[in-house]
């Protein structure tokens, strides 16, 4: 436990890059899931399952007409 004297400042940083979850996930671009991605503030995994974006674990590239057919049935 780290105490906070008046004056000081604190950063607090989650995973998931999302704020707490507001909004439609997959409405969320797929440049700023890669750059979590990239930034390991999220999985491979989650890009997929909690975005609908479709990333190769080993390139990092962005499958496109995989994420575009996912989101459509994603959002259906």
């Amino acid at each position: 436990m780290t105490e906070i004297q008046p004056g000081d400042r604190a950063r607090n940083t989650n995973p998931g890059g999302g704020g707490g979850g507001y909004g439609i996930s997959f409405a969320r671009s797929v440049p700023a899931v890669l750059k979590d991605v990239e930034e390991r503030v999220i999985s491979v995994a989650a890009a997929k399952t909690e975005y609908g974006v479709v990333i190769d674990p080993q390139t990092l590239a962005v499958n496109e007409a995989e994420t575009n057919a996912l989101r459509r049935k994603l959002t259906a």
